[in-house]
């Protein structure tokens, strides 16, 4: 038995659908329906009772601080057989913001647990665009770092690399730094977009200091904010890697950004 949380997001979705031949168990706060779990990663009675039968867990950590992971670390190590954990690739790069530190933590934990493990190390989702929707349906992106050029990874790629490595024992131990199959730059991506819904759409080029009183003034903290633009920032001269895993892990090309836009031109127009 699997049991896969976030199971209603973008990238848990996904999962699930990889394994529905093995009905997995699935957990999020708003799951429903057969084989359903609704609930919080930190409650612990609930985990308790949602890994009855469970020997693998696809785990994706929110941005919640990564002490309160401690005890459903512990709960897993005596549970389970096996983790598959949603990291990013940004360790590897030795980026030191708070979503880094907090998947570098947790692999920390997971491994001095003594829990056989599998790492997915992602690079960024294209379906964070998302979030974005309401600019872009403007006309007008106003953004920083244009040429930054990042290799984001279709969230059906990740799901489907994620769902191997809880079927194949083979991936235990390893870490798979999963992209898409190329970087694109950020003006690029707008671009695709605009092809993808047959609408208008400019880059607005942003100053760096502009970027970040407005990231600032949505709430966001001055610190992370800055370490975030400043990663942004070196990817002009050196783009995001770019690797083959999803391939090589699921017999499957990965799937380009331009074919992300065409699966979600529908949420920009």
């Amino acid at each position: 038995m699997i049991l896969i949380t976030g199971a209603t997001g973008n990238v848990g979705g996904q999962v699930a659908a990889g394994l529905a031949d093995l009905e997995p168990r699935r957990l999020s706060r708003s799951a429903s329906g057969p084989g359903a779990v609704a609930g919080d990663l930190t409650d612990l009675e609930l985990m308790e009772k949602a890994l009855d039968g469970v020997d693998r867990v696809f785990l994706l950590w929110p941005m919640a601080p990564a002490p309160l992971a401690e005890p459903l670390v512990d709960l897993l190590s005596r549970r389970v057989e096996r983790v598959v954990f949603l990291s990013t690739l940004t360790i590897a790069a030795g980026l030191d913001d708070d979503i880094t530190r907090t998947h570098a933590e947790l692999e920390r934990m997971i491994d001095e647990s003594g829990l056989a493990r599998t790492f997915i190390r992602a690079s960024g989702f294209a379906t964070n665009l998302l979030w974005e929707a309401h600019a872009i349906k403007s006309g007008v992106v106003r953004k920083p770092f244009g040429a930054a050029g990042r290799s984001l990874v279709h969230e059906h790629d990740l799901g489907a690399v994620a769902a191997q490595a809880l079927r194949d024992d083979a991936y235990a131990g390893t870490e798979l730094v999963v992209t898409g199959p190329e970087a694109v730059t950020q003006r690029r991506q707008i671009e695709l977009i605009a092809e993808a819904t047959g609408r208008p759409i400019r880059w607005e080029e942003l100053s760096q200091d502009a970027a970040h009183a407005e990231m600032v003034g949505a709430g966001w903290d001055p610190t992370m904010a800055a370490d975030l633009l400043d990663y942004y920032g070196s990817l002009v001269e050196a783009p995001e890697p770019v690797t083959s895993t999803v391939a090589d892990v699921t017999g499957v090309p990965a799937r380009s950004f331009r074919q992300w836009a065409q699966d979600h031109a529908d949420a920009f127009r």
